[in-house]
């Protein structure tokens, strides 16, 4: 459904290009890259309904798009900007 699961503010004026999904070992994020080069990461917390662990990096200066792909068996999130950036997860990290 498309109902409203939780909400959380950004803050800012720059508003989010991509959003998506990823799950890297088990656990849920929840990914929120702006028009600015920042992008957010959350955890899903699916028994509490809400988003948890708020994490912000800076991967540039131009907006960033993001596409999950697979290799060797893994996840794996490429955020395209001007500092194009593989995301990934090692040891829950």
């Amino acid at each position: 459904s498309l109902s409203l699961y939780c909400e959380e503010a950004l803050g800012g004026e720059v508003i989010p290009r991509s959003v998506l999904f990823a799950e890297f070992e088990e656990v849920v994020y929840l990914l929120s890259a702006l028009g600015d080069g920042q992008l957010f990461s959350f955890v899903l917390d699916h028994k509490g309904r809400c988003l948890k662990d708020r994490k912000k990096v800076s991967l540039g200066t131009q907006p960033i798009s993001l596409k999950s792909f697979k290799s060797s068996g893994s996840m794996h999130v490429f955020a395209a900007s001007d500092r194009p950036t593989v995301i990934y997860s090692s040891n829950k990290k």
